[in-house]
């Protein structure tokens, strides 16, 4: 009988001991309606230098985003401060995260205002000094603006070593393929594309024409040269497409870039409006010597 008590005892020592590092749930959360400040996840983790190494899971549903939560969180304490912290997502909704320290405990907030959420917090922490039972119990959530110090706010990193799906592929080194499995660039798309705008960043916009035109020089493009009509005339006539433009062999074997060929066809435009004020200039200097003429 003795013997078997023993044996009980230590089964449930041991069982404690190799099981005492994941906790779970640490605390669960419920909100039927929508917090007016933020959540804050008053923990009873310690802010102390080198204490302590966890891994935070929250998990759940956020009803007025009709999306699950699915949420891991790392962090350490060096110099007074939050280092090499990091959040991850496994869920479809991806909240506003901060970490800080108020009254010398972590704070985990949460900083959005979702309807109906509901939540679980389970952990993992073993083989820091600070990774101890005590430390994740009484935690409490609260909705109450972030008034703490040391606020670090944290942006989700999910890497991949590569998602293939039916008709694209997302490469480990960050790239999409839409319509294709080899996109040469980050975003590489065979097929149509649907969009309301599309907005391209240019380096150096078209109008050192008009800057080398009226002033003979151009700091925005030095090499560029405005040309005559009589030049303009001679390449068209060697080559069949307009000075600076590429030709239609060159397109066929590249493709076009947007952003070269929209800024491409502006000096061309500016050009040609160019061109028609020379021609005007002249029409009413002609007009005004047959009128002297008469």
């Amino acid at each position: 009988m003795i013997k078997n008590i023993l044996f009980l005892v230590v089964v449930l020592f041991l069982t404690y001991t190799t099981s005492a590092q994941n906790y779970n749930p640490v605390v669960n959360y419920n909100i039927n309606g929508t917090p007016i400040n933020g959540l804050k996840i008053k923990t009873n983790l310690p802010f102390t230098n080198s204490s302590q190494m966890p891994t935070i899971i929250i998990e759940g549903y956020a009803y007025g985003q009709a999306s699950t939560i699915g949420v891991i969180l790392n962090y350490y304490i060096f110099n007074g401060e939050f280092i090499n912290y990091s959040i991850s997502s496994f869920g479809g909704y991806l909240p506003n995260i901060s970490l800080a320290q108020e009254n010398g405990k972590v704070i985990i907030y949460i900083n959005e205002k979702t309807y109906f959420s509901r939540f679980s917090i389970r952990a993992f922490a073993q083989g820091m000094s600070g990774d101890i039972a005590n430390n994740y119990v009484n935690w409490n959530i609260v909705d109450e603006p972030l008034i703490g110090s040391n606020i670090v706010n944290l942006n989700y990193k999910n890497s991949f070593r590569q998602v293939d799906f039916s008709n694209g592929i997302i490469t480990k080194e960050g790239k999409i393929g839409i319509g294709t499995k080899n996109p040469d660039e980050l975003l590489s798309v065979k097929g149509k594309i649907h969009a309301n705008e599309v907005k391209v960043d240019l380096a150096v916009p078209a109008d050192y024409v008009f800057q080398k035109y009226y002033t003979g020089n151009s700091s925005l493009n030095a090499s560029y040269q405005f040309k005559s009509l009589e030049e303009i005339k001679s390449f068209t006539e060697q080559h069949h497409h307009l000075p600076d433009l590429p030709s239609a062999n060159e397109i066929q074997q590249t493709g076009l870039s947007l952003g070269e060929m929209n800024n491409l066809l502006l000096q061309k435009i500016e050009e040609l409006t160019l061109h028609l004020i020379e021609q005007n200039e002249e029409i009413k200097k002609l007009k005004q010597s047959i009128k002297n003429n008469k």
